[in-house]
């Protein structure tokens, strides 16, 4: 016989009774003779098995179980059971329940909808009691108009305890389902990341282990006092500021930060996160000091299969959602609040860093639990010159190592790992457009063209936090009063809009007005219009924005959180827009005090 029992499993024949061990090698000595050639006569006469039985056992070794395995030896175990019982007849109720379930394929969905708490069309089925089920069952079974001389209508029970039996085995074939409605989601997600892992074939890599597949992003404040780099004119001295904010990208696979970012606000908002994406996704250092902190040309062309972000205020921005989506092609999952798990290995890196940097400074603020004990942060900060640029390039440096480390996770440094797997070609890298990437950076609105009215007639212009825009072809806009139109606008530099008619078709640029011509970001002009509504400042008609910044420069007391946006905003500035701007050479910086002015350099 063409048969192979080499991917037959074995049995143990040690753990067999005296009487069933003595069946099993009759039977086995009978099949392993037929394979090897003898002949039905000979077999019956040594093993008295006859043909038809042997026949039959040769059938049950071949089978395969619900896993897609073949039986093998254990098909030969007296008693033992290869395939669930099926109900012929209509007497008695053994296999009654299993007939049912298959009578009426609607019963067993709502079954499992109710005991694994599946979604259907988006709604989520509570994962109930057996009690609740059990009723919630009979009462199906009433709507299906079963009948009470019928199973289980008929029975004491009514089925009770077939069901439960039943909802045993549904547990025990779905343990990660059950497992995550019923036990511990952060548990269940273990369980699905160790079946990614044992379930890879050859030549194939799970998810969780091939590289740029899952990218983790989270920020954290770093607590410390440091010098921020603006003097307060009447005190003459460097003002000390709490906190600051640091935003990672890591690749789970290798535990590789692939890219970060800085915030001085007291939350970090969408465009830090951008600048953290772009960071990862092009290779390019935004402001960093040194040129060779992230160092990998893979980036630029290769784009994430998934990125798994918490649940933070400035994740949850839809568009960003979808821009990131059309950019990368990557699916974007926002993890519940209250799960740290859901980003355990971003977690836990922001844990390394803090311990080699913020952590060691003496001007630590010390509010973890593990960070040394606080003593005069604002003083050591002072009198050891603890800058918001040393600090940074301290990160950086801590970054750094962390990517040319050996870790015992993956036995390797992850620059090593991502370097191994590119070599074996078997990534699939996915080239990303990065003028896709950029796009994240703009964003999109509603407006209407304003101008005219019943009483009187102004040039068209489209208003917008609390400035007008005016066109660029100005007859062409006069054809377009009260017309409504898509607008694209830059977070970085609001001094233009982009707009486009209803119909996709694209109108002209709209320019600002003269009083706010100077560039700014979307968060400078939140900030100077906070200002305009809370303080009294002299305007000059002709420098809107700087008249304000000024007015904030010679404030006796200067506002922390005002001073921290300002800095910001002076970073911001330095930022590309776009793509095809050309770039400058990068070159290692001193550290300076720049000007308070952040449009002087404009």
């Amino acid at each position: 016989m063409n048969i192979s029992t080499d991917d037959w499993p074995s049995v143990d024949e040690a753990s067999l009774s005296k009487s069933n061990k003595s069946i099993y090698c009759n039977r086995k000595k009978a099949v392993l003779m037929r394979i090897s050639g003898s002949k039905y006569s000979a077999i019956q006469k040594v093993t008295g098995i006859a043909r038809n039985s042997l026949i039959r056992l040769i059938e049950r070794c071949e089978s395969r179980d619900r896993y897609g395995v073949k039986v093998g030896f254990k098909g030969l175990i007296p008693y033992k059971r290869v395939k669930s019982y099926t109900k012929k007849s209509n007497k008695g109720y053994q296999g009654a329940f299993k007939k049912l379930i298959i009578d009426y394929p609607e019963l067993k969905e709502h079954i499992e909808k109710l005991y694994l708490g599946k979604r259907v069309e988006g709604v989520k089925f509570r994962e109930l009691s057996l009690t609740n089920i059990h009723r919630s069952f009979i009462s199906l079974c009433k709507k299906l108009k079963l009948s009470d001389s019928e199973y289980p209508l008929c029975t004491k029970t009514k089925g009770r305890e077939s069901l439960r039996q039943y909802c045993k085995n549904l547990s025990r074939h779905n343990i990660i389902d059950d497992t995550h409605n019923r036990v511990s989601i952060d548990i269940a997600n273990d369980l699905r990341a160790f079946q990614d892992v044992s379930s890879s074939i050859e030549g194939v890599l799970p998810k969780s282990k091939r590289p740029f597949a899952i990218v983790q992003i989270d920020g954290h404040s770093e607590d410390v006092a440091f010098l921020l780099s603006t003097y307060n004119p009447y005190s003459g001295q460097a003002l000390v500021i709490y906190r600051f904010w640091l935003i990672l990208a890591i690749d789970v696979a290798s535990k590789k930060i692939l890219g970060y970012s800085f915030s001085l606000n007291s939350n970090y908002r969408l465009l830090d996160l951008i600048y953290c994406l772009i960071n990862s996704l092009t290779g390019e250092e935004l402001y960093t000091v040194h040129t060779d902190v992230i160092g990998s040309n893979l980036s630029s062309c290769i784009a994430f299969d998934l990125i798994a972000l918490d649940n933070h205020m400035s994740h949850r921005s839809p568009q960003l959602i979808e821009k990131l989506s059309r950019a990368t092609g990557a699916t974007v999952r926002l993890n519940p609040g209250g799960r740290p798990k859901g980003n355990a290995v971003v977690e836990r890196v922001f844990g390394t860093l803090r311990s080699k940097s913020s952590d060691i400074l003496p001007s630590s603020l010390g509010s973890k639990h593990s960070s040394p004990k606080r003593c005069k942060p604002d003083k050591f900060a002072r009198d050891n010159e603890i800058t918001y640029e040393f600090i940074k390039e301290l990160i950086e440096q801590s970054i750094s190592e962390y990517n040319n480390k050996w870790h015992s996770s993956i036995c390797m440094s992850p620059n090593n790992y991502i370097k191994e797997y590119s070599e074996l070609n078997i990534l699939p890298y996915r080239k990303i457009k990065t003028d896709a990437v950029y796009d994240l950076l703009n964003r999109r609105l509603k407006a209407t063209i304003r101008g005219k009215t019943e009483s009187q007639v102004r040039p068209p212009h489209i208003n917008f936090k609390r400035a007008k825009y005016y066109p660029t072809n100005v007859e062409l806009a006069y054809c377009y009063y009260g017309e409504k139109v898509n607008v694209i606008y830059n977070l970085l530099d609001l001094r233009t809009l982009k707009v486009y008619l209803s119909n996709g078709e694209e109108l002209c640029d709209f320019v600002v007005e003269n009083k706010w011509s100077k560039r700014h970001s979307y968060y400078d002009r939140e900030l100077i219009n906070k200002l305009l509504s809370t303080e009294e400042i002299e305007l000059d008609a002709y420098d809107y924005v700087g008249s304000v910044l000024a007015h904030t420069k010679k404030l006796n007391q200067q506002k922390k959180n005002v001073v921290k946006k300002l800095k910001q905003s002076e970073i911001d500035r330095a930022q590309r827009t776009n793509i095809n701007k050309p770039q400058k050479e990068k070159t290692k910086r001193t550290f300076t005090y720049p000007s308070f002015d952040i449009f002087d350099s404009l």
